[in-house]
């Protein structure tokens, strides 16, 4: 696979330097090689399956090649590239570092045993799938507002167990593809994770756990599901795309707020009358489009991060970080706690979205952030910083590829994509809730003999 990417490296080293200007072609190798090293010098029980590796890659696909597949990576200035590799080095510094400390125990949580744990894995599945219609009725995504004192102020504890659904799924996969049982809770949780993404019309809540099934298929047989990976590919070009394309299209011409209820009935009406078949079409009518937005904007808005801040905007200073500290506080000890819109407010300010959209978010990247608050040093320790939470990731959550926690890590990796406290911060206050659950549970499956067996 090494052998592959130097061979790929080299090709694309030549076509660089023929197509671009020497200092932007220079640039980019220097930021191909720094992610190469990270990828190269990822622990060797995880490979690209860890965070040493996986971060490094999100921004080798998000800073390089999508952009260089849409045109553009051709927009911005190289300084910007400079910038990144100076990231990237200092997160492979923090790794390395850290990675050089400590003893090498690795937590075993991951490795736990569930194959004669149905029952338990099961409730998990009940736990969330309640938690699931509670917050979508009357939580974050509800059909009565999270707005009513009754509702809003528990929404975060709530929406938290629903992370349940997930953990089962997950949980019920990875027994599946080492010893073939729990094909039941594996299949109706990722119909009901499904269901969920369609009523929710979010594309991303609908390919997730199919996502999970790819991770967990990998990481347990050891090999690429690239039947899994082509079937997704599918999935989402001719029922996802027209589907959600098609419902956000029906909001917008409604010619009034389209209220949650009224979504979700279209919704089911829609999917039901195998209206989604007259609209395939969409598919060619949107691949233009969804072409020229596969980078995201990442790159070019952290060219903007880079070129006016300090210049026409003013650093921020920490702001966006202590905003997302604040909203680790459940709501019910802070009512007046600000909302989680952070993503909002700076596209705002930094001119990506029009002054009268209250809706749109847009991701700068934790390179972005970290630059927006404290300039280039920002990007430095903040990515040494990331670089030593990689290195705590992978040896005691992940631990070894036959973890079931690895694929809901490593769909972690893309958190790179948004704010601290969009992702980070408010992972942490889950765990705050979810730690203890997880060593009840522990000590629980520890009393049985066949807790731990070998996977």
């Amino acid at each position: 696979m090494y052998t592959l990417l130097y061979i790929a490296a080299c090709v694309v080293i030549i076509m660089l330097f023929t197509a671009h200007p020497f200092a932007l072609a220079f640039s980019e190798i220097i930021f191909i090689t720094s992610v190469l090293i990270c990828i190269k010098l990822a622990p060797r029980n995880l490979g690209i399956l860890s965070w040493r590796a996986g971060i490094p890659s999100f921004y080798l696909l998000y800073f390089f090649v999508f952009p260089l597949v849409t045109g553009n990576i051709e927009k911005i200035s190289y300084v910007s590239l400079y910038i990144a590799t100076g990231g990237i080095l200092a997160f492979l510094l923090g790794s390395l570092m850290m990675g050089s400390l400590g003893k090498k125990h690795i937590y075993k949580f991951g490795l736990l045993d569930w194959k004669h744990r149905e029952k338990t894995v099961f409730v998990f599945f009940l736990i969330g799938l309640l938690a699931k219609i509670w917050s979508y009725f009357f939580g974050y995504f509800g059909l009565v507002s999270s707005e009513d004192a009754s509702a809003g102020g528990f929404a975060g504890i709530i929406s938290a167990l629903s992370f349940f659904l997930t953990i089962a799924n997950v949980i019920a996969w990875n027994t599946y593809f080492r010893t073939g049982n729990m094909i039941f809770i594996a299949t109706f949780s990722t119909l009901t994770m499904v269901f969920v993404g369609l009523v929710s019309n979010s594309k991303a809540s609908i390919l997730l756990p199919f996502l999970y099934i790819a991770l967990s298929s990998w990481a347990v047989r050891g090999k690429v599901p690239l039947k899994m990976i082509g079937s997704g590919v599918l999935f989402y070009s001719f029922i996802v795309l027209p589907y959600t394309t098609a419902t956000r299209l029906y909001t917008s011409l409604a010619g009034y707020e389209v209220g949650k209820l009224e979504q979700l009935q279209f919704a089911l009406y829609y999917f039901t009358s195998l209206q989604w078949v007259d609209n395939l079409t969409a598919v060619f009518l949107v691949r233009d489009a969804a072409l020229s937005t596969l980078d995201r904007g990442l790159l070019t808005y952290f060219d903007s991060i880079i070129e006016k801040t300090g210049d026409t905007i003013n650093y921020l200073n920490g702001e966006t970080i202590l905003q997302g500290i604040g909203t680790m506080i459940p709501r019910f000890l802070y009512p007046d706690k600000s909302n989680m819109d952070i993503s909002h407010w700076t596209a705002l300010r930094y001119g990506e979205i029009a002054s009268n959209d209250t809706a749109t978010n847009v991701a700068p990247t934790y390179m972005g952030e970290f630059y927006m608050n404290f300039g280039i040093f920002g990007v430095l320790f903040g990515m040494f910083f990331v670089g030593i939470l990689a290195v705590m990731v992978d040896r005691y959550l992940i631990g070894q590829k036959k973890s079931w926690t690895l694929p809901i890590l490593m769909y972690m990796v893309i958190w790179q994509e948004g704010v601290m406290g969009h992702t980070l911060f408010a992972f942490l206050k889950e765990l705050l809730f979810l730690i203890p659950v997880f060593i009840i549970v522990e000590r629980i499956l520890r009393k049985s003999r066949l807790s731990y067996r070998p996977l």
